[in-house]
Order: C-alpha cells, then structure tokens, then sequence
C-alpha cells in the first residue's frame, strides 16, 4: 500500500497535537518525519512517532518547550531545548550557526537538554538551501555500539552528516550512523521477521547473530576508523555540547534524563570563495568521480544522498510505500486515539 505523503504528514501532526504539542511544532516534526520516509530513510521517519508519543505521556519529553540562547558570541551559539522535541532544538540549532555563518564566515551552535532529532540529513540540508555547507552530529543517551575490539556496548550509533551544495549536480549529503547500520533498522528487521546481516552485530554473548531479535551490540562500521570517528562525535555532540557522551551515559545508572544534546556547524561559502565557482567546482568533482571505470556488476557510481534524492522523488509522485509493520504500528496508535486512518475507507 502506497500514502500519499500528505495524508500521512496531517495524521502524524494530530497524534502530535493530540499530546498537547501546538499545532505548528507538531506540523514541523511530521514534515521531518515523513521527509525520512519519501527518501527511504524509514528506520528514522514515522517508525519513530511511538516513541516520541510515549515519551512525551510520560513526561520525558517537554511537548511545549521553551528554546532560549543561553550562551553567544560572534560565532557559536549555546540553546537549551527544555526537553523538548529533538526536532525543535535542531532546527533552532542549525538555524542559528546559520545566522552566524552569514556574518562571521563560520557558525557553531550546540543544543542541549533535547532528545532524538531524527535524521541528520535533514539539518544539513537546511545550511544547503542557505547556500552553505552543514555539518552536525548528536550524542546517543543508548549505548548500541561496542567500541572496536569490544564483544559489548558502550557507544550511542552516532549520526555523522555533511551537506554540500553542487550547483546543477546532485547536494552532496552524507547521512549515516557511526555504528555499520542504524538501530531502527535493527528492530524493523525483527518486527518484519527478516534475517540481519552477518556483519551488522552480536548476540548478548559476543557472538556474531543474524537474528536481529538477538543482536546486543552493533559493530562499528569500517571497524577502528567507524569507532573513532563514532568516539569524536561523541565528543563533538555530548562533551562539547555541555552534556554527557553516551559512553558515559551508558555506564552511569539513571544519567540518561535529558542528557541528549547536538551539534551543528555551518560555513558561509562566501567567506572562503566564490559561491557559483565552488558549485561548479563540486559539480565538476562529481561528473569526474561517475566517469570512473565502473565495477564488474555496477551499473553507475551514486553520490551520497543520490539514492534518498530519487527516492524521495518517485514517493512524491506515487505515494510512500511505507514497510507494513511501521503501517500497522501507526494505524493501531491513530484508531487508540479515536482518529480516522486517511488511508483506509
């Protein structure tokens, strides 16, 4: 079954506003949700909501935030969430190391006291339309990842993103996790009875599994370079931020409470070089790397965020196959809450 995007984007924003988010917070996170569904991205869109839903009823979510600036200067910008939606604190955090980049060249901004901000391409986007490049990461207050050489978990699977304008080419958008496959990934596997991949984690016993129902601890992905770019986000998104790194979290009983937090950076292209030549010139980059000689059984070499982009593309056009299991979690949380399922008859 196919949705159309908009149903699903006004649905998703009435379960909100059933929680008592306002209205136009409510309308912003759906669109961030249902954004990760057109391109694909379904283990950070709606499969999400639920969580969201039952931490905001049990008060560990704020649904009415108040986001302030807490620390300034000319380049970096310190905000506290309030709890809130993570989606909230995020697009305040880019919005601001936006705003300074406009100024200073480069704008930093840490956002603490939040929760899950969903995708991080999302955000990295948001500098890309400025006409900038984004950069940003978060702290993870779950520890899914053993650190190389571990059988155990002690590392959040950390978002690690980079937005780059390309001019008449497809944004160059790097959108991935530090751990070798995202979480939701893990449980949407489980919930639709798939088997896991070999290399995706290990069992409670530091085993490799393909059951994802029995995967305790993910692997990091390329091994020690994927575990110490996952440690300096965790740096980046907790420490810096004013918060804690997930390892620390992880190890620390009842630390978890809001301790998620962000960190977003954005450089004005201007500030360095011309703005229509660096486009160009990434433009350029990218019909040089697809003119490589391509691999036996490859038919064309893909940018990251070129699949997400076609993707997201033909789900506009045909409506968002959304995986049954996410569906039917979704239809079950909009009839308990006496709403009308728009897709049904």
């Amino acid at each position: 079954m196919r949705i159309e995007h908009e149903h699903l984007k006004d649905v998703v924003s009435r379960l909100f506003c059933a929680e008592d988010v306002p209205k136009n917070s409510a309308d912003f996170v759906a669109m961030t949700l249902v954004d990760a569904d057109l391109r694909g991205h379904f283990s950070h869109g709606t499969n999400q909501l639920m969580g969201y839903l039952e931490a905001i009823a049990e008060g560990r979510i704020n649904p009415r935030p108040d986001i302030n600036v807490v620390g300034l200067t000319a380049t970096i910008a310190k905000i506290d969430s309030d709890r809130g939606l993570g989606q909230l604190g995020a697009q305040a955090g880019m919005q601001k190391a936006i705003e300074l980049a406009r100024t200073s060249g480069i704008g930093v901004a840490t956002v603490r006291h939040s929760s899950h901000y969903g995708a991080g391409g999302y955000w990295v986007r948001m500098a890309i339309e400025a006409g900038m490049v984004g950069f940003t990461t978060s702290n993870d207050t779950t520890a899914t990842v053993a650190p190389y050489g571990s059988t155990a978990p002690a590392l959040g699977n950390l978002p690690f993103s980079w937005g780059i304008p390309a001019g008449d080419e497809v944004d160059i958008v790097l959108d991935m996790g530090t751990g070798v496959v995202a979480d939701g990934k893990v449980t949407l596997a489980a919930l639709e009875g798939h088997a896991a991949e070999q290399h995706w984690g290990l069992d409670s016993e530091g085993a490799p599994t393909i059951n994802p129902a029995h995967i305790a601890a993910l692997l990091p992905f390329g091994g020690p370079k994927g575990f110490g770019i996952n440690l300096v986000s965790d740096v980046l998104g907790g420490i810096l931020a004013d918060n804690e790194s997930s390892s620390v979290i992880a190890t620390t009983p009842n630390s978890r409470e809001n301790q998620t937090s962000h960190f977003f950076m954005a450089f004005n292209i201007s500030s360095f070089t011309n703005c229509s030549d660096f486009r160009s010139r990434v433009a350029q980059q990218i019909r040089t790397v697809r003119a490589a000689r391509l691999a036996p059984r490859t038919d064309r070499i893909l940018i990251p965020g070129e699949r997400s982009e076609e993707c997201r593309k033909d789900q506009l056009e045909r409506g968002i196959n959304l995986p049954a299991e996410i569906r039917h979690r979704l239809e079950e949380s909009i009839q308990l809450r006496g709403l009308k399922v728009p897709w049904q008859n």
